[in-house]
C-alpha cells in the first residue's frame, strides 16, 4: 500500500476528534493495524502513515478518508533522492546528507537510504553509511526488512550482524521475515558459514493481537517462522550447512522430503531419505517412488534421474504416467529402465497415447510384426495421423475390430492429399 498525501490540519483532526470522541492513542493504533510508536510519530508530525492506515483512522473517527489524505501516484525508485544519490556515488551521498536533516527515514516507496546502499553493492559506501549511524529510526512498516538487510549486508562485509538482527528480532511481526529479504539474509549466513543464527530466528516468537469483539483482544504468541516454513527457504537456496543445523529439529522427515523434492535440492534430499531409512526402509521407498512421481508430473528430469538410479522406484508405472502426461523426456529415460520383456507392452500403451517417439524407442529392442502393427493402429487415436500413417507403411491393416478406422482412413488420406499439392 502506497504512502498518502497527508493535508496541512489532517493531524490537528485527528487529535480533535480523539480528544472530543476520548479515543486513546493505544486505541487508534489497534483500529489502524499500526504500532503505538507509529501513531505518536504521525500524531507528532514526524512520519506518515500508509494510505490504508489512514482509511482505518478516518472510519474509526466516522470521517472521511478525503478529509485527511489525497492519494498520492505510485512512487518509483528510480525518482527517489536516495537512489539518485547512491547512483552518483560518494560524493553524491555526503552532499545528500548535508543537505537533508535526517537520512534515515524511508522515501515515498518505503524504503531507506541505507537499502539503496546494499542494492548497489559498494562495500565501502555500506561501511561509511554504518559508521554515520544512517540507520532506520522512525517508524515505519518496512523497518523490520530494512534492519534484516543490514545484518546481511554486515555478512557481506565481514562486520558482526547480531545486533542489527536483534534489532530485526525486536521490530519483526509474523510474516516478516519472507521474501527477497529472507533470502538475501539466508544466502549470506550460508556463504559465511553462520548457521548458528538460524536457531535466533527459529527459537524467536512474536506477540499477535487479535480483535475478538469492539475493544476486546485476544493476544498470543507465535513463532516468527515456522520450521517448514525455513527448510522451503532453505531448500529454495540450496543451503546445505543450513539444512544440516535445521534437520535435528524439523518434526517430520518425511515431510521435509517432499519439500526437498519439490524445491529440487537433491543432496539434502538424499540426507532426508537416509534418516528416514534408518527407521523405516520401506517408507524410505515409498518415499522415492512418490518424489519420483512428482518428478515425472513436473519434467524434473535431475530429481527424477537421483531417485530412479537409486535402486528403488517402479519404473513401469513411471513410465505410463511420463506417457500420458506427454513428458517426453522423462519417457525416453525411463524406456531404458524397465524390463525387455516388458517393452511390448509398453509400446502398445505408447500407441494409445499416441507417443511416436516413445513408440519407436521401445519398438527398438525388438521385432514387430504386422499383427503387431495392427494391434497398435487399433488403439491408437484417430488424430494421431504421424502415427497411424507409420503404422501402415510397416504393414498395418484395417481390421473390423479397429477403432475409428474411418476417421483414421479419412485423416491419412487428406494428408495425403495435402503432400502431393
Amino acid at each position: 500500500m502506497p504512502k498518502a498525501t497527508v493535508t496541512a490540519d489532517a493531524v490537528q483532526k485527528v487529535k480533535e476528534r480523539m480528544l472530543a470522541q476520548t479515543i486513546s492513542a493505544e486505541e487508534m493504533a489497534s483500529a489502524t493495524g499500526v504500532s503505538y510508536e507509529a501513531i505518536n510519530a504521525f500524531l507528532s508530525g514526524k512520519s506518515a502513515l500508509s494510505a490504508e492506515a489512514l482509511t482505518k483512522a478516518a472510519e474509526k473517527l466516522n470521517m472521511q478518508p478525503e478529509e485527511l489524505f489525497t492519494p498520492e501516484k505510485e512512487a518509483r525508485e528510480e525518482d527517489s533522492p536516495y537512489y539518485k544519490a547512491v547512483q552518483g556515488g560518494m560524493l553524491a551521498v555526503k552532499r545528500l546528507e548535508s543537505e537533508r536533516d535526517q537520512v534515515n527515514i524511508p522515501d515515498t516507496t518505503g524504503k531507506y537510504f541505507i537499502e539503496y546502499v546494499l542494492d548497489k553493492g559498494d562495500n565501502k559506501l555500506f561501511e561509511y553509511m554504518l559508521s554515520g549511524r544512517c540507520l532506520p529510526l522512525y517508524p515505519s512498516e518496512n523497518k523490520a526488512r530494512a534492519l534484516l538487510r543490514i545484518a546481511s549486508g554486515c555478512l557481506r562485509c565481514k562486520l558482526n550482524p547480531e545486533n542489527y538482527l536483534d534489532s530485526f528480532l525486536t521490530e519483526a511481526k509474523k510474516g516478516d521475515f519472507s521474501g527477497k529479504a529472507a533470502e538475501e539474509f539466508l544466502t549470506a549466513l550460508e556463504r559465511n558459514s553462520r548457521a548458528d543464527l538460524l536457531e535466533k530466528l527459529l527459537s524467536h516468537n512474536v506477540t499477535i493481537v487479535k480483535k475478538v469483539l469492539g475493544p476486546i483482544t485476544k493476544t498470543r504468541t507465535a513463532p516468527l517462522i515456522l520450521k517448514e516454513e525455513m527448510l522451503s527457504l532453505v531448500s529454495k537456496l540450496k543451503a546445505e550447512s543450513l539444512l544440516a543445523k535445521l534437520f535435528p529439529s524439523l518434526p517430520s522427515y518425511k515431510r521435509a522430503c517432499y519439500t526437498l523434492s519439490e524445491q529440487g535440492f537433491l543432496s539434502g534430499l538424499v540426507i532426508a531419505l537416509g534418516k528416514v531409512k534408518e527407521s523405516d526402509p520401506a517408507l524410505a521407498t515409498a518415499i522415492e517412488q512418490n518424489c519420483a512421481i512428482c518428478a515425472v508430473k513436473g519434467g524434473k528430469m535431475e530429481t527424477l534421474t537421483a531417485m530412479v538410479n537409486r535402486g528403488n522406484t517402479e519404473n513401469e508405472g513411471l513410465l505410463l504416467l511420463a506417457l500420458a502426461e506427454n513428458q517426453e523426456e522423462c519417457a525416453e529415460f525411463l524406456i531404458s529402465k524397465v524390463a525387455r520383456e516388458s517393452k511390448p507392452r509398453l509400446a502398445l500403451k505408447a500407441a494409445a497415447f499416441s507417443r511416436m517417439q516413445s513408440f519407436l524407442l521401445l519398438t527398438k529392442d525388438f521385432r514387430p510384426d504386422t499383427e503387431f502393427y495392427s494391434k497398435a493402429l487399433a488403439i491408437s487415436k484417430a488424430d494421431a495421423v504421424e502415427l497411424n500413417r507409420y503404422l501402415v507403411s510397416k504393414g498395418a491393416r484395417f481390421i473390423p475390430t479397429t477403432l475409428y478406422k474411418t476417421e483414421k482412413a479419412n485423416a491419412l488420406f487428406s494428408d495425403y492429399e495435402k503432400e502431393k499439392e
